[in-house]
C-alpha cells in the first residue's frame, strides 16, 4: 500500500472510508505494525454478506492505549498487554477499593464496572488479548478459563 506523505494510511478498504492519524514518532518500517494494532475489527464479503473475523492478540503485545483524557483526547501511550493494570493506576489514577464502580474511558465505551474487573475488561474488549491452551490451541479470554480448561484437555487440534 502507497503511503501518502502526510503519513495518514487507509484501512478497511470495503467499509466506508477511515483514516487514522499516524504518532509522527513512528518510522515507515513500523507503520504497518502500528495499524495492525489499531484496525478495527475486519469483514470479509461473501455473497455481499460481510462475515465477523475474530482478532487476537498476545499479553506481550504493544499497544496503543486510547483512553479518553482532557477534552476528548486520547492517551496514545504505548503499553504492553501485561502492563495494563500499572498503566490505568499511574497514568489514569485508577486506584481504591476492588468493589469501586469506575467508568471505561476507552474511546467509545463509557461502560460502567467494578475496579477489580477494569483490566480484564479492556484486556478482553479493547485489546482483544487471548490466551491459547498449548495442547489444544483453543482461546480464552481469561486466564481462569485457561487454567479450568487445561485440567481436563488432552487432545491436541491437528
Amino acid at each position: 500500500m502507497k503511503r501518502s506523505p502526510s503519513r495518514r494510511i487507509h484501512l478497511a478498504p470495503r467499509q466506508p472510508t477511515l483514516w487514522l492519524a499516524i504518532p509522527s514518532r513512528l518510522g515507515f518500517g513500523e507503520l504497518e505494525w502500528w495499524a495492525s494494532l489499531h484496525t478495527p475489527l475486519i469483514y470479509k464479503h461473501a455473497q455481499d454478506a460481510p462475515i465477523r473475523r475474530l482478532v487476537a492478540h498476545s499479553i506481550d503485545e504493544l499497544f496503543l492505549c486510547m483512553w479518553v483524557v482532557e477534552c476528548g483526547l486520547r492517551c496514545n501511550e504505548l503499553i504492553r498487554g501485561h502492563d495494563t493494570s500499572k498503566h490505568l493506576r499511574n497514568c489514569h489514577g485508577i486506584k481504591g477499593a476492588d468493589d469501586l464502580r469506575v467508568s471505561c474511558c476507552w474511546q467509545g465505551c463509557n461502560m460502567v464496572l467494578n475496579k477489580e474487573g477494569l483490566t480484564r475488561h479492556v484486556q478482553g474488549a479493547h485489546l482483544k488479548i487471548l490466551y491459547p491452551c498449548d495442547t489444544c490451541n483453543k482461546m480464552f479470554t481469561r486466564t481462569h478459563n485457561l487454567d479450568v480448561h487445561k485440567r481436563t484437555c488432552s487432545t491436541p487440534q491437528g
